[in-house]
C-alpha cells in the first residue's frame, strides 16, 4: 500500500492526489471525445469547471450548516482542505444542476454532451480504482482460501479493486471505441449501465459497503435504480428513434431537438 508519498520533508496523502489525477484525465478525454463530437472546444472544460466548482462550494457550504455550531468555534475549517467535510450528495446535485445551466446557455445538446462525458467517466473511475489500489481503500471482504487474494489490514481478501479497475477500464474502452448510435445520448445510457452494472457486481465483495436489507447493500441498491432508469431511458429512446424512421424524419435531429 502507499498511502501517502513521501516528498522530501513534506508527506502528502495518495487520495486527494488520486481525486486531482482523476480530474484531469476526465478532462482531457471529455474533450478530445467533444472534439470527435463537433462539439465546441471549450464548451467541456467549461461545464466541468462550472459542475465542479459550484458542487465543491456547495458540498462544503451545506456541511457547515448542518454543523454550524462546531465551525462557529473554529471558523478556519471553512476553507481547510478536508475531503471528510464535504456533503457530497447535495455537491453532486448542486454541481449537476450548474452544469446542465451552462449548457443550456451555450445552447449545447444535453445528450451530446453526455455522449461525449461518457468514456471520460469510465476512465475517470478508473483512475479512482487504482487510487484505491494504491492506498487499500474500498477493500475486498476476507477470502482467505482465493489463490489470487491479496493481504491487506491484516487479512488475505477479495482484491476487489483490481476487479473494479480492470472492469472500468474495458468500459473506457468500449464507450471510446464504439460507433455513435443513431441518436444521441445513447453511447451515455449505455455507459452508464455498465458502470451501475459493476457497482451491482463487486459491491457484495466490498468489505466496508454498507449492508442494508435482504443481503442488498446501500450502493447495490443505489446502483440497480441507475441501470434500470438508463436501460429505460435507452429502451424509450430506441423507440422514438424507429419511430422517427418510420416517419421518414431523421432520428438524430428528432433527438436533438428535444
Amino acid at each position: 500500500m502507499l498511502p501517502v508519498l513521501q516528498l522530501g520533508p513534506f508527506t502528502v496523502p495518495v487520495a486527494p492526489l488520486t481525486w486531482l489525477a482523476a480530474f484531469f484525465v476526465l478532462q482531457e478525454v471529455g474533450e478530445r471525445a467533444a472534439t470527435r463530437l463537433k462539439l465546441r472546444d471549450d464548451v467541456f472544460a467549461g461545464a466541468l469547471v462550472w459542475t465542479m466548482g459550484v458542487g465543491i462550494v456547495a458540498a462544503r457550504l451545506v456541511y457547515v450548516l448542518r454543523y454550524l455550531d462546531a465551525f462557529i468555534a473554529e471558523p478556519l475549517q471553512i476553507v481547510a482542505l478536508n475531503f471528510g467535510t464535504l456533503d457530497l450528495t447535495m455537491g453532486a446535485l448542486f454541481g449537476l444542476v450548474a452544469g446542465i445551466a451552462y449548457l443550456q446557455r451555450k445552447q449545447v445538446s444535453l445528450r451530446l454532451f453526455a455522449d461525449a462525458l461518457a468514456p471520460a467517466l469510465a476512465i475517470g473511475m478508473a483512475v479512482l480504482s487504482f487510487g484505491n489500489v494504491l492506498t487499500g481503500d474500498a477493500f475486498g471482504v476476507p477470502a482467505p482460501n482465493l489463490p489470487w487474494a491479496i493481504f491487506l489490514w491484516g487479512e488475505l481478501r477479495h482484491p476487489v479493486q483490481v476487479y473494479e479497475l480492470g472492469a472500468y477500464l474495458l468500459i473506457f474502452w468500449f464507450s471510446w471505441t464504439r460507433p455513435q448510435r443513431r441518436f444521441d445520448g445513447a453511447n451515455f445510457l449505455i455507459t452508464i449501465a455498465l458502470l451501475a452494472g459493476v457497482r451491482v457486481l463487486f459491491e457484495p465483495l466490498r468489505g466496508d459497503s454498507v449492508g442494508w436489507v435482504m443481503g442488498l447493500r446501500v450502493a447495490q441498491v443505489a446502483g440497480l435504480v441507475v441501470l434500470s432508469g438508463a436501460l429505460v431511458l435507452l429502451a424509450l429512446f430506441e423507440t422514438q428513434a424507429g419511430h422517427a424512421e418510420s416517419t421518414g424524419q431523421t432520428p438524430k435531429d428528432l433527438m436533438r431537438s428535444k
